[in-house]
């Protein structure tokens, strides 16, 4: 029997991205393959039918977990934990770990989330730490998270793979569609690495010295980022031209993707980077910031240094005359099938 655990996984781009992995392992598949899922995501799934794949659910916390692998010491030939933390003991098998949250690591993001968020980044670093020797092999999404893996817990380069997976970014949809010239789209969580506060500062001042702008769209979710939903709402009533949406569907998403010209992603760090891959399938053009994260995805056609208001402001304004840009590029391509293979063989 193979088991995915996946029991960290509760957000929607962590659970697209596990959809995806479950469907492609269902179809490949003939022997049992066992998947372990938080309880918050139980519902999603009760009209799920699978082949091969069974569902357990049980509440995330390491004490359930350890209880889990101790009752199943020598059950499964080959393990996948999908959310960064290595099994809790050591198995009696070959034991595979999806790392992808690079904020864990990066200390340079850490820095600007509050003291309690970083202490339970902290935390965390350490647990992965005591059970890297848990886990044989580690697979990653970039070079960028490579690195950070082998600087920060001293994994070795070749217990390493890079293996980026994502779901075929269907365009068929905003085919004919009609661009708002001048309306840029951000789709991104409110968390304090993705760098709104800097750009709604650039696109205020960008405003009051009337420049041809159109909308900034945004999808700032007020429940988790309610200070930033308040300053949004601020500039809103003093006739910034920025609109939010809040969560969106990824059907929602797409149809921003057909409407906006412009993309602009100012995160800080990012694990892969969807959204880069996404704006330049739709045929947006896309500003992203200057980082290793970006570098090892696509070559977007503008770069800007994302801590530096005059670098964003003055690469709008190079974008909206359309002077200096490069040629884009997608540099990541899909290893789906790679890793099934992995994980079925």
């Amino acid at each position: 029997m193979i088991l995915i655990d996946a029991v960290y996984i509760n957000q929607s781009g962590g659970k697209n991205l596990l959809d995806l992995l479950i469907d492609n392992l269902d179809k490949e598949s003939n022997e049992e393959i066992l998947v372990l899922l938080d309880t918050r995501i139980q519902n999603n799934y009760e009209t799920r039918l699978f082949k091969f794949v069974k569902l357990r659910f049980i509440k995330s916390g390491e004490i359930r977990r350890y209880l889990f692998y101790k009752k199943n010491l020598n059950t499964f030939r080959i393990v996948l934990c999908f959310a960064n933390v290595p099994p809790p003991l050591k198995l009696n098998c070959v034991v595979h770990t999806y790392f992808h949250n690079v904020i864990l690591l990066d200390k340079l993001i850490q820095n600007y989330f509050p003291l309690k968020a970083r202490i339970l980044f902290l935390l965390k670093r350490m647990v992965i730490r005591t059970r890297k020797n848990n886990t044989n092999f580690w697979m990653v999404q970039t070079q960028n998270v490579l690195q950070l893996l082998n600087h920060s817990l001293k994994i070795p380069v070749n217990k390493i793979s890079i293996l980026p997976f994502f779901a075929e970014i269907n365009t068929n949809a905003n085919t004919g569609r009609r661009f708002k010239e001048n309306s840029f789209f951000y789709p991104a969580t409110g968390d304090s690495h993705k760098n709104h506060e800097r750009l709604l500062q650039v696109w205020k001042q960008l405003y009051e010295e009337n420049n041809n702008l159109n909308e900034l769209h945004l999808t700032v979710d007020k429940m988790r980022s309610n200070k930033l939903y308040n300053k949004i709402k601020l500039l809103q009533k003093a006739g910034v031209p920025v609109i939010n949406h809040g969560y969106l569907t990824k059907t929602d998403v797409n149809k921003l993707y057909a409407k906006c010209r412009y993309v602009i992603h100012p995160s800080l760090g990012e694990s892969f980077g969807l959204v880069l891959i996404e704006s330049l399938k739709n045929n947006c053009i896309l500003l992203a910031p200057n980082l290793p994260y970006v570098k090892a995805v696509v070559q977007p056609n503008y770069f800007f240094e994302p801590t530096d208001n005059l670098s964003i402001a003055n690469t709008i304004k190079k974008a909206l005359k359309r002077e200096g840009a490069l040629l884009p590029k997608i540099l990541a391509t899909d290893q789906i099938e790679d890793i099934v293979k992995i994980i079925l063989d």
